[in-house]
């Protein structure tokens, strides 16, 4: 009997804990207040075994990568470093691209990935480099993102308090950043707000503290910062 308890505990409970987690009932998200998760990250934690949200994730890749014409290319050792000059990757622990799919044209590359954090969360993130963009350097982060740019003071946004509850925006060349975000921007961001935002020249890097592994999350995502990036492109 007793070796019968011991697998029962280690393998029988967490996986009881997680279909918890992951239900639509008020207990499992009671357990998701209590272990200090949003909803959005409730309802996407792993699903077990960790396998089962791999595979989903690499199908919910390839699927995208068909709709759009896209290529698959799985994990990327370069694309890490084609992107790590961001600050958000400068200030997180060393990781890794996953489920990258990428396109390339003359006129614009777009990338879509899985981060991984290892000590923490998957991400999801879109990247774009078009030269149809022309920014200043600047971060917009979105409240519900968990990490917090202090390298330069925020920027006071008042006319608009739909955005100003959604995002802190940093950045040192105010003037150019002000201009870049005038109204008409703002006020289509502001219903984006948990997302991470961050330009530079011909680059635009757009991530959510989620980890998508359904191919509907992940479209909707990537449908997302395309129409954030269109927003930034020269009007």
């Amino acid at each position: 009997m007793e070796l019968l308890i011991v697998p029962f505990v280690l393998v029988g409970v967490p996986v009881a804990l997680v279909l918890l987690l992951r239900s639509d009932s008020s207990a499992g998200r009671q357990l998701g207040a209590f272990l200090g998760l949003s909803e959005t990250q409730r309802r996407a934690f792993p699903s077990f075994p960790s396998w089962s949200a791999d595979r989903d994730r690499a199908h919910a890749a390839r699927d995208i990568a068909q709709k759009y014409g896209l290529t698959y290319v799985g994990d990327s050792k370069e694309e890490m470093e084609r992107i790590a000059h961001f600050f958000l990757f400068r200030h997180k622990p060393p990781g890794v691209v996953e489920a990258l799919v990428v396109s390339e044209s003359p006129a614009i590359r777009e990338a879509l990935f899985t981060y991984y954090d290892r000590p923490r969360w998957r991400s999801t993130f879109a990247h774009f480099t078009s030269a149809r963009l022309d920014l200043p350097e600047f971060r917009l982060s979105g409240r519900g993102f968990p990490l917090r740019d202090r390298t330069a003071p925020p920027i006071a946004f008042t006319d608009l308090p739909e955005f100003t509850a959604s995002y802190e925006v940093r950045g040192q060349d105010e003037t150019r950043i002000r201009g870049v975000l005038d109204r008409f921007v703002r006020t289509r961001l502001a219903v984006h707000g948990e997302c991470w935002i961050e330009g530079k020249g011909s680059e635009l890097l757009c991530g959510r503290s989620v980890d998508y592994t359904q191919a509907g999350e992940r479209d909707a995502f990537f449908l997302v910062a395309r129409e954030i990036r269109a927003l930034f492109e020269k009007r």
